[in-house]
């Protein structure tokens, strides 16, 4: 008999186990709410530990200005013509005074062959100009002088003595006895002064030719 009874004492246990399929107002049940892996997956909805929202990356910063670009950007520059050759030359002695630009000495040269103006680098340059037109450019150097560099906000201790600011120096160059030109000009490129000078050389700057008429003209 007790055999018997064992079968059906196990099935009536499992039976209440298993509860109602349905709840029903005699059969409440209870249900416990259970939130699993929520979250709408949109990285952007990242909070910070305090609770407000995380802030965007900073942009990338752009690198600094590059001086030589900028200061052809400010000044520009229109290409050379075509180079001029001539038998009859200026020779033109140049002088640099602490950053000032002056014309000391002119001769004319006479030459049994055509001197071709030579395309060369420079930082300072004689252009001759009839109106709005550049006839012939000739760049040169003075010597101890160089293209200034940008000044860095603290001096090194042990950086070089720069001689610039208070050097007295000359050079002499070589540019063509054209009959067109109508004008001379010597300009520092790195500054983007500009001065005039007589045309041609061997008489004085009129009155309406002074530096300050210069610096307006192309």
């Amino acid at each position: 008999m007790t055999r018997l009874l064992a079968p059906l004492c196990l099935l009536a246990i499992l039976a209440a186990c298993a509860g109602p399929g349905t709840t029903t107002p005699e059969n409440p049940g209870v249900s416990f709410p259970v939130a699993v892996a929520e979250g709408s997956g949109d990285p952007e909805s990242v909070q910070t530990a305090s609770g407000a929202p995380a802030p965007p990356p900073e942009p990338p910063r752009p690198p600094p200005p590059d001086p030589v670009a900028e200061h052809r950007r400010k000044y520009g520059s229109l290409p050379d013509p075509t180079p001029l050759s001539m038998t009859s030359q200026w020779e033109l002695e140049l002088e640099y005074d602490r950053g000032k630009l002056a014309l000391a000495n002119a001769t004319k040269r006479e030459f049994g062959a055509p001197q071709t103006t030579p395309r060369q680098m420079g930082r300072f340059a004689v252009e001759l100009w009839i109106g709005n037109e550049l006839i012939d450019r000739v760049r040169f150097d003075f010597p101890l002088v160089e293209y200034p560099k940008p000044k860095p906000e603290t001096r090194p201790l042990h950086a070089p003595v720069t001689l610039e600011n208070g050097v007295l120096t000359r050079q002499t160059v070589l540019v063509p006895n054209s009959p067109r030109a109508t004008r001379a000009l010597l300009i520092d490129r790195a500054s983007g002064d500009t001065t005039a000078l007589p045309w041609p050389p061997d008489r004085p700057i009129g009155p309406g030719e002074d530096a300050a008429t210069a610096k307006s003209s192309p």
